[in-house]
């Protein structure tokens, strides 16, 4: 009992000392780059969108088809769509007519997907 309460411990102190150096990053990049911030923030989101999803996705027989093994797929393709949100913006010059509109309606989508998601989910449950 003890060493599991370790380990917890052990886990919030690893979270806290990765997490505080990449936000006092994200924190100077805010203050010098708008852009640079935004990229930055919008990869870290995706990594960690398509992490969870391929949590869930792998781990869905064993965990008897738990929230995060339903949600999975909707948030890989969420993320999927955020990373094209982050990557649209007319100064990067990826896409040819890319406009401010194109970003946000990204965006949008995303969230769109991830809200459906969410209440799909809720009304299909189990009580």
């Amino acid at each position: 009992m003890k060493t599991e309460l370790l380990r917890h411990k052990v886990i919030y102190y690893v979270l806290f000392f990765v997490s505080a150096p990449f936000l006092t990053i994200l924190f100077y990049f805010h203050r010098a780059n708008q852009l640079l911030f935004h990229m930055s923030f919008g990869f870290a989101l995706v990594i960690i969108g398509v992490l969870a999803s391929l949590v869930g996705i792998l781990t869905t027989r064993k965990s008897n088809y738990n929230i995060l093994s339903r949600l999975s797929p909707s948030l890989l393709f969420a993320s999927i769509i955020l990373f094209l949100h982050t990557v649209a913006y007319p100064s990067m010059n990826i896409f040819a007519s890319s406009t401010e509109n194109l970003s946000v309606q990204l965006k949008m989508a995303s969230e769109v997907i991830q809200v459906s998601e969410f209440y799909l989910l809720f009304l299909t449950e189990k009580a």
